[in-house]
């Protein structure tokens, strides 16, 4: 047994179970993707990875678990799962989520079930030699706690419910780590008041009544992070500039790229897929790419960044069909859309001139899967609180409380970004001003 020092939860327990686990190859893979993909090019303390995260998710599933599970071998497997819950995240974190949408077979992602960064972790542990020797005849449960669950159960809840342990950490580490402290709740205080509750077949975590309050503050640290984070408008756009360089790698024939974001349950994409972090992504395609991806990971890499000339919640467009028509908008539908906007720049900036190429709309919408942001929704409904005349009510029915009200933000918006290099941030707004009708008439007729 040893200790770990962490800056979140002061001294973090390894026991013997656990410790072989993190020597495993994907945890020193975690050790190399960001847990907030690009955002240090925003807040520079946000460097740190997924290794970390897994840690402190491990060490609050433990205490929760010591509560509200009584039996050593199921606290066992609660720990495992939340120590590997997210060794399937790709490179730069959740960003990757959009491209596994995008470039996985349609017959295999009609087959799964949960987000793709959860079912290659359900595959890792399924087929990586290492991980299945470790984890042996729990490997059923600890897969069935990291996928959606068809029954709920305390065991699932602490791992993948509404205030899990994931949450719990990432919102903590995430804000001390960004410098910010919109993510600060009273994590004690939840982790004192959860309760085991039942009804029928299904078990919950809930909470007692004396600590609402502490969950209420989690919820609006989650909606502040979101809102000033995970959403901040810089974070974004390097968010739409690495999706746009993988998908120029795969639109020039970088096959390497492709393969990693064409997931395949099987043991063979397993054994490729270990090799894929932050870096080996970004050192890919500067090898491999003499064009337009290439050029987008140089800007990443040194931080010329495009910049945002449009924005507009799509809700705007009193349309419901051109709604409809941008919020299903695709890659290859985007590029004449961008042509567009590119020659109108042109007359703006007139002599300089944009390279269409360097020109990204950029939803950010619910409904289209492929532009799905990078955030966890805390379904304020699912959290059961157990009032102390033995009653237990859904969260958002709690009396004075504006939890309600702080429920994920759940309008869509469409941006532009494009290359302004050498245009000081005066001229660009007045750039911005004078564009914005012509842009909008190019989205009415998309």
């Amino acid at each position: 047994m040893r200790e770990i020092r962490d800056p979140i939860h002061g001294f973090i327990t390894i026991d013997d179970t656990l410790e072989p686990f993190l020597n495993l190859a994907v945890m020193h893979r975690a050790r190399r993707i960001k847990q907030t993909a690009l955002t240090y090019l925003v807040y520079p303390g946000a460097n740190h990875t997924r290794f970390e995260h897994l840690l402190g998710c491990m060490h609050i599933a433990r205490r929760l678990s010591e509560q509200l599970i009584p039996m050593q071998s199921v606290r066992d497997i609660v720990r495992i799962a939340a120590l590997l819950h997210d060794i399937g995240h790709g490179p730069l974190s959740h960003v990757s989520e959009q491209l596994f949408e995008q470039y996985t077979d349609p017959s295999i992602r009609q087959e799964l079930t949960d987000d793709i960064h959860e079912e290659i972790t359900a595959t890792l542990i399924r087929y990586d030699e290492e991980i299945s020797k470790l984890v042996g005849k729990y490997q059923d449960q600890v897969i069935e706690l990291i996928l959606k669950a068809k029954r709920r159960t305390v065991e699932h809840d602490i791992i993948n419910g509404p205030f899990d342990a994931d949450k719990l950490d990432y919102l903590l580490r995430d804000s001390y780590y960004s410098g910010v402290k919109y993510g600060v709740f009273d994590l004690e205080r939840i982790i004192r008041s959860v309760v085991r509750l039942q009804s029928g077949p299904e078990s919950y975590m809930g909470i007692e009544e004396d600590g609402f309050w502490a969950v209420e503050q989690l919820v609006l640290a989650k909606r502040y992070m979101t809102l000033q984070v995970y959403r901040h408008r810089i974070r974004l756009i390097t968010d739409a500039m690495y999706v746009r360089a993988v998908q120029y790698a795969i639109d020039e024939g970088i096959k390497e790229i492709r393969e990693l974001y064409s997931f395949v349950p099987t043991k063979e994409y397993v054994k490729r897929y270990l090799y894929w972090d932050d870096e080996s992504v970004f050192r890919t395609i500067l090898e491999k790419s003499s064009g337009v991806a290439k050029g987008y990971i140089n800007r990443l890499r040194s931080r010329n960044l495009l910049k945002e000339v449009y924005s507009k919640n799509i809700k705007g467009f009193t349309d419901a069909p051109i709604r409809n028509r941008i919020s299903k908008l695709t890659f290859s539908d985007s590029k004449n859309a961008e042509r567009e906007i590119a020659h109108i720049l042109d007359r703006h900036l007139n002599p300089k001139k944009i390279d269409p190429a360097f020109v990204i709309i950029y939803l950010l919408t619910i409904d289209n899967p492929t532009y799905r942001p990078p955030s966890i929704e805390i379904k304020i409904n699912d959290i059961l609180i157990h009032y102390k005349n033995g009653k237990v009510d859904s969260a958002d029915n709690y009396p004075d409380s504006i939890i309600g009200s702080a429920d994920e933000d759940k309008q869509n918006f469409i941006y532009v970004y494009a290359e302004m290099d050498g245009i000081d941030e005066g001229n660009r707004m007045k750039v911005k001003q004078a564009i914005d009708s012509e842009i909008t008439e190019v989205f009415a007729n998309i």
